[in-house]
């Protein structure tokens, strides 16, 4: 009899274990499903918004004229820098396996050289648009050369802005398979746990911007 008991306690765990199991990938499953549908929802958002600001002032997105001044200070071309995410990630997201801290490594690496590479061309491209602008010298009415010469440069430097619009592009699709690739190396609770991990970060910008704000100014 005692056996028997035994036995069907022992069996009863097993069912509680199974179902509690059953209960928690369900939960996972629905989280997965959240994370993946809010992700694709900012995503749709932000691009959306992101181009058509850009269209209209490119300035003001690669600059971030109408970011505060905190969240200025970790801009980069229009948005957030890559290795940026990467690091707070890596810093506040405990990634189990060695398999996944090696891959986040090496998506890190590699968006160090592609960032690397695209500042250099934006920093070349700012210093030629910066060169034809002083260049450029003042135009006298009637003084035709002068005027063809200031439409010739003004002409030069939409063709700049063009390839300026272009870098943006660039930098956004590196924002973006940056997270993409997040996703496939965290797991759906590390995914979960790096949102918290970028809300925090943003809340922090906002304090410190709100600190800035209340400070008295002379």
């Amino acid at each position: 009899m005692g056996i028997l008991l035994q036995d069907k306690k022992a069996k009863q765990r097993e069912a509680d274990k199974r179902h509690r199991l059953k209960k928690k990938l369900l939960y996972l499953n629905k989280l997965e499903l959240k994370v993946q549908q809010l992700n694709k929802e900012l995503h749709l958002k932000n691009e959306l918004l992101h181009k058509e600001a850009a269209n209209v002032d490119v300035f003001s997105i690669v600059y971030g004229t109408w970011m505060s001044l905190a969240d200025r200070l970790t801009m980069w071309v229009g948005g957030f820098r890559p290795t940026h995410i990467l690091q707070l990630i890596t810093n506040h997201v405990e990634i189990m396996g060695s398999m996944r801290i090696e891959k986040m490594e090496c998506l890190k690496d590699a968006m160090i050289n592609e960032e690397n590479e695209l500042s250099n061309e934006v920093h070349k491209l700012e210093a030629i648009i910066s060169n034809i602008l002083i260049g450029n010298s003042f135009v006298n009415k009637g003084d035709e050369a002068a005027i063809s010469n200031y439409a010739n440069c003004m002409s030069s430097l939409v063709g700049k802005l063009t390839i300026l619009h272009n870098f943006i592009n660039q930098a956004d699709q590196l924002r973006e398979k940056t997270i993409t690739e997040i996703q496939k190396i965290l797991t759906t609770k590390q995914q979960v746990m790096a949102l918290y991990a970028i809300h925090d970060h943003l809340q922090r910008l906002v304090t410190l911007t709100n600190l800035w704000e209340s400070m008295p100014k002379i």
